[in-house]
């Protein structure tokens, strides 16, 4: 569900598909309610990231299921590489997290 960042996933290949996750990122923010979106694989000649996925998953909800599974949450971030210092900072800030690209969750089973 990001906002700010190119990809090239179809679902999320321009500007204005991810101007239109902002209002889904607020709802599932107000809702308790956990959903992971089931798609098709694309098929292609040539392979881009994320071709291949299944399921449309997302910080708030892989939260969600991690809390109500029983596990500490240790650490989550809304970049899935920590490489940078910067990465670490602003990734891990409570709500600007969830518009970021990727999903980096550190969780133990309680």
């Amino acid at each position: 569900m990001t906002v700010f960042f190119k990809l090239e996933h179809p679902r999320v290949n321009t500007l204005f598909k991810r101007l239109k996750n902002i209002p889904k990122i607020f709802k599932k923010m107000c809702s308790n309610e956990i959903n992971f979106e089931k798609v098709k694989p694309i098929i292609r000649k040539r392979f881009h990231a994320d071709d291949d996925m299944v399921t449309i998953s997302n910080l708030i909800d892989m939260e969600r299921f991690f809390k109500k599974n029983n596990c500490d949450l240790i650490y989550s971030n809304g970049f899935m590489v920590q490489d940078s210092t910067f990465k670490k900072n602003v990734g891990s800030i409570p709500i600007l997290k969830y518009f970021l690209p990727s999903c980096f969750i550190v969780a133990r089973k309680k």
